[in-house]
């Protein structure tokens, strides 16, 4: 299942951040049709604003850097099949998405944008730092 057409989607994708709520170091965790699931936000302000709406105490709102996340917590933190849901505003709404394959689609989409960039920066000079033989 492609995420790419969900707001949360391109908003990680343009910020290359999300968020989640802590409570002395844990992530929150919500019930969710008899399962446990860790919310997670792509927008700072909605996250506080749920919080407060659904009165659960948290400690801090982490902003969590997509990079990072993927290259060097995801293993230690999720299992394949676990799901997260994203951006909930109440109790009843917010995508329920399986984490790690989100992850994999945003790492990919990124990357085909920071190649594109690349080419165009290289594109404009005769030479690129680094790569170019110097003689």
């Amino acid at each position: 299942m492609s995420y790419k057409e969900s707001s949360f989607f391109q908003d990680i994708l343009i910020n290359e951040v999300f968020y989640i709520a802590t409570k002395s170091k844990r992530m929150i965790r919500q019930e969710l049709s008899e399962k446990t699931v860790v919310c997670a936000w792509s927008d700072k302000a909605t996250a506080e604003s749920y919080l407060s709406k659904e009165n659960i105490e948290y400690d801090k709102i982490k902003t969590v850097d997509i990079d990072r996340f993927v290259t060097y917590e995801i293993d230690d933190i999720f299992d394949e099949e676990d799901e997260v849901l994203m951006n909930p505003t109440s109790h009843k709404d917010g995508e329920l998405i399986r984490i790690v394959g989100a992850s994999r689609e945003l790492m990919s989409d990124l990357d085909n944008i920071r190649l594109k960039e690349f080419v165009q920066d290289v594109a404009k000079e005769d030479a690129v730092f680094g790569l170019t033989n110097k003689k």
